[in-house]
């Protein structure tokens, strides 16, 4: 078993099984060394290229931001060429060449770019307190400070890219606050983040919704879909797990009735 923890490249790797050794390619694409990494009982879960600045990572990382941004048309091939003849160090930097403009996002959309390895679920807990990435670097001490501080230059770097909105001053105190999952485009809205912010916007503070990055089977209020969206992935999920399916329109009915009954069940002052 080995006796260390961490990343080792593959070719320093003496644990390796001679048979896997020669299965599994010891360099990248971009002709950097590929490492391994060691969990506390000596297995291999992980592989990464060693060199932070690969080509083919990077443009992995673009064609993440384009996902989440809703960009179409933007493969990883045509990310690399991006990646290489821009001699690109740092993903954001390519944005201005498949956006017209800068983004407007929040902190939280922001700190998903950046696509830092170790976040194992959201940034929810770093951005539900702090507002901007300079209040998370002097005040911020959770789970995330090492992965934070060592992805400092890549985050302030990232933010000449973007335009961060600042959040909007609540009127009132959030009393409905959940996750759903979208599938296909919502008419009227330029995509499905839009679609959720008009809500949470609209609601002026009362609630706080956010969009599954993934389908799920638990931990979702509902899914939201035309009615004319066809039942597969995300629906097939939903129907075999009790999770409800609703239009847009009756979604928002549904959080207007949901708010309406928290409200009123308030005790007075």
């Amino acid at each position: 078993m080995p006796n260390y923890v961490g990343w080792v490249k593959q070719a320093d790797d003496l644990y390796l099984p001679a048979w896997l050794k020669d299965n599994l390619k010891d360099t990248c694409t971009c002709r950097s060394p590929m490492e391994n990494y060691y969990n506390d009982k000596g297995c291999i879960t992980k592989r990464r290229c060693a060199n932070p600045y690969c080509y083919h990572k990077l443009a992995l990382k673009i064609v993440g931001m384009c996902d989440i941004l809703q960009v179409k048309g933007i493969g990883e091939a045509t990310a690399e060429k991006i990646v290489k003849s821009r001699g690109l160090t740092n993903h954001y930097a390519a944005l201005p060449e498949i956006l017209q403009e800068k983004p407007r996002i929040s902190l939280y959309t922001f700190l998903r770019l950046s696509f830092i390895e170790g976040v194992d679920t959201s940034w929810g807990e770093v951005t539900d307190t702090y507002k901007t990435l300079d209040d998370i670097f002097a005040s911020y001490k959770g789970k995330y400070r090492t992965l934070l501080d060592n992805n400092k230059e890549l985050l302030y770097e990232g933010l000449k890219y973007v335009d961060v909105k600042m959040p909007k001053i609540q009127k009132y105190k959030c009393v409905l606050s959940c996750t759903v999952m979208l599938s296909g485009a919502i008419r009227g809205y330029d995509n499905r983040n839009v679609f959720i912010g008009c809500i949470n916007e609209v609601m002026d503070g009362l609630v706080d919704i956010r969009i599954a990055e993934h389908k799920r089977a638990t931990g979702v209020a509902a899914l939201i879909q035309e009615k004319d969206t066809p039942n597969r992935g995300k629906a097939e999920v939903a129907l075999s797990h009790g999770i409800p399916i609703m239009s847009p329109d009756e979604f928002k009915a549904w959080v207007v009735s949901e708010v309406k009954k928290k409200l009123d069940n308030m005790p007075g002052e």
